[in-house]
């Protein structure tokens, strides 16, 4: 079971192979003239608050994932520490 300080996948390596099917890249118009890029990680919900559900998951997902990145990571990966 999770909770708020709790996420699904136990390591980023989980989350982008359970998500790779999914995920893609997209600029979306916000506003006219004004542009969000934005990574989507599943597909297409009918359901709005289904939708919502979802998204609130994925987004304490991210969180914790994120919380818990080890940042000599970046330095095998290209990044920077």
């Amino acid at each position: 079971m999770t909770t708020s300080e709790q996420g699904t996948y136990a390591t980023t390596d989980d989350f982008f192979e359970d998500c790779r099917d999914s995920l893609s890249v997209h600029a979306v118009e916000v506003e006219p003239g004004a542009w969000d890029i934005v990574l989507r990680i599943d597909g297409t919900y009918f359901d709005r608050d289904t939708a919502m559900e979802i998204t609130e998951s994925f987004a304490r997902d991210i969180r914790c994932l994120l919380d818990h990145l080890d940042p000599s990571s970046a330095d095998r990966h290209g990044g920077a520490a």
